[in-house]
């Protein structure tokens, strides 16, 4: 708010930071004001029940607070969502076996990364990305496709109201 004092916003996250925007998104709309788009790239919703399931031995395989939040959304229901999604598995031995179990059910099990568990799927404009969870930055043409989402979905010709 001490940034851009009025709505409408324009909110942006990658991974845990997308669950932080949108977040962000449902205080805004508590208070009154107007979120027009969230775009959020490959976040990782249900990140506790996805780890058990996939390594029941394992526990906390990555940041505690992602691991534990579990949110509740019901009152977003006006705004576009953009679900940017990565397409492709990161190379196994970037990491442990149980981390890369959790990102190759991301990847090959789920259409939104259970953001369907909070969100009406209406809501949601899913654009794939041919990267993986980390690679995406360096890749060209995920970045043309986030770039490219971003300015043609803004409704003001104001590209300083999109909020980092």
């Amino acid at each position: 708010k001490s940034i851009q004092p009025t709505g409408p916003y324009n909110l942006f996250g990658c991974s845990f930071g997308a669950i932080v925007a949108l977040e962000v998104a449902k205080q805004l709309i508590n208070r009154g004001d107007k979120v027009e788009n969230i775009f959020m790239i490959d976040p990782l919703f249900n990140l506790k029940n996805i780890s058990h399931k996939t390594n029941p031995q394992s526990e906390y395989m990555f940041d505690r607070i992602n691991y534990e939040y579990f949110p509740n959304y019901s009152e977003i229901k006006d705004l576009k969502v953009y679900l940017f999604k990565a397409t492709k598995l990161m190379d196994s031995k970037n990491c442990s076996e149980d981390i890369y179990k959790v990102f190759k059910y991301y990847v090959e099990e789920t259409k939104y990364n259970h953001l369907e568990l909070f969100l009406d799927e209406k809501l949601i404009d899913t654009k794939k990305l041919n990267a993986d969870h980390y690679n995406w930055v360096t890749d060209q043409e995920s970045i043309i496709t986030v770039c490219g989402a971003i300015l043609s979905s803004l409704s003001s010709p104001h590209p300083e109201k999109l909020l980092l």
